[in-house]
């Protein structure tokens, strides 16, 4: 699953656990940065997800 949240700047971030990799995508206007870390399969809920964190 992923989550998504707006940046203070108006950009998207998007996060996404696939497997044991987590990808981060930032982006806006159909122009997208992504990257890739291995951190294992998510446990909980990113922090962007919860009430109040999207005000990266």
């Amino acid at each position: 699953m992923a989550y998504q949240a707006k940046l203070k700047d108006g950009q998207t971030i998007t996060l996404e656990n696939q497997g044991d990799q987590t990808i981060i995508r930032v982006g806006s206007d159909g122009q997208r940065q992504s990257s890739g870390v291995t951190t294992g399969e998510w446990t909980i809920a990113p922090p962007s997800s919860r009430p109040k964190a999207a005000r990266w």
